[in-house]
């Protein structure tokens, strides 16, 4: 666990779903990132382990909020990766491209038929 002493901020600002925004800086995916030394830490599981308890092995920290910047210890939950999953079909936000969406319907000029099925074919 980080030890408490670990500030995340004076105070986060706080957006009009009461996530504290992460105003530091950010991992690509738009998570907050924390240093401690020369090692980056997730600022939600930083702020998880700080205002609820320390992390068991295999779990991640989950947002209710869907909010990737949010570190409201209020808006985050311990779970597994088959957790966070599950919370993703059950609200809408898995990888929906089927049919005219779907990437075979909008190139199909680089899809031929194998033996084992679809195959790329040479872009050259």
């Amino acid at each position: 666990m980080i030890e408490p002493a670990v500030k995340l901020a004076d105070m986060p600002p706080v957006d009009k779903n009461d996530c504290w925004i992460w105003a530091m800086g950010h991992f690509p995916k738009g998570y907050g990132r924390l240093w401690v030394g020369k090692k980056a830490f997730y600022a939600h599981r930083v702020s998880f382990e700080i205002h609820k308890r320390p992390l068991l092995p295999g779990e991640i920290v989950c947002h209710r909020c869907d909010n990737p910047p949010c570190i409201n210890p209020e808006h985050l939950v311990a779970g597994s990766h088959s957790d966070n999953f599950r919370d993703m079909l059950r609200k809408g936000r898995g990888n929906k491209a089927t049919g005219d969406r779907h990437w075979v319907r909008k190139h199909p000029q680089l899809v031929g038929r194998g033996p084992k099925g679809f195959i790329a074919l040479d872009r050259s």
